[in-house]
Parts: structure tokens; sequence; C-alpha cells
């Protein structure tokens, strides 16, 4: 049919394996592997506005952290394992040159998120940064060629 030519989608998969950070003779953090999904679908309405709607998940094995290196301390990294979703429809506008984006982003987590904080006066050690109740954006991109 006529309107496929202006269906658009795309299919995305990324992988990240984990890595770790030692502090040699002391612990050992070993970052569990994390995969992104997404499917990425628009169609354009008329020559100047399109319409689509970006849904993901991010999938992230538990971290794992040693002290002294080679015992497991549990505590130290629990919640580091996670399943988020998100969604966000949007609509695009182009304009001579470039195009305006926007449209709400509500990204729904599974858990809390924490991150490495390193070389602070309490040393290195994980952090809650994010509570773990879903997130709701309104981004606004603007994109010009020159």
């Amino acid at each position: 049919p006529s309107f496929f030519t202006r269906l658009n989608v795309i299919a995305r998969f990324d992988f990240s394996f984990g890595g770790h950070i030692e502090e040699t003779g002391h612990h050992l953090l070993k970052f569990g592997n994390d995969m992104g999904v997404w499917l990425m679908a628009s169609y354009l309405i008329t020559d100047r506005v399109k319409a689509g709607i970006d849904i993901g998940m991010e999938i992230k094995e538990k971290d794992e952290w040693q002290q002294p290196i080679g015992r497991p301390r549990q505590e130290k990294t629990e919640g580091s394992d996670y399943t988020d979703f998100g969604i966000g429809p949007w609509v695009e506008l182009k304009l001579s040159g470039g195009r305006v984006r926007t449209g709400p982003m509500i990204m729904i987590p599974s858990s809390a998120r924490y991150a490495w904080i390193e070389g602070n006066s309490t040393g290195y050690e994980l952090r809650p940064v994010f509570s773990g109740k879903p997130v709701i954006s309104i981004p606004v991109s603007f994109t010009y060629n020159f």
C-alpha cells in the first residue's frame, strides 16, 4: 500500500560487557552486563509533520563486590540489577533547514539506581542516585542543517 512509503520502523539492540574496578589488595567491583532493546516507529503525516513513538527496554545484570578480593559481599550491590521500560510518543515539525521534535517521555524503572562514586571523602562506594519511581519528562530537540 502507498502509506508504507511514509512509514519508518527501526529496531536497535545494544549490549555492553560489564567490566570491573579493582583497588589492589582491598576490593574488586565487577559490573554486570547491560542490554538495551529499542523499537522506533514514525509516520510522515504531511511533508512537514511527522509523528512517532519510541519504545525501549534496558536489562542490567547484578554487579558483584568482593572485599577482600575473592569474598563476595552481596549487601554492597543489592539492587544493582534491574529491568527498565520506556515509552515516548513524539511529534516533529520540519522547518526550512531544520526540525523541532517534542513529546512526553516516560521511563518506568524496576528499582532504584546506584552510581559508583570515587575520590570522595568517604572513599570508594556505590551511592543511590535515583529513587526508582517513574520518570516523566518532555524533551524538546532542535536540529538545524547548515
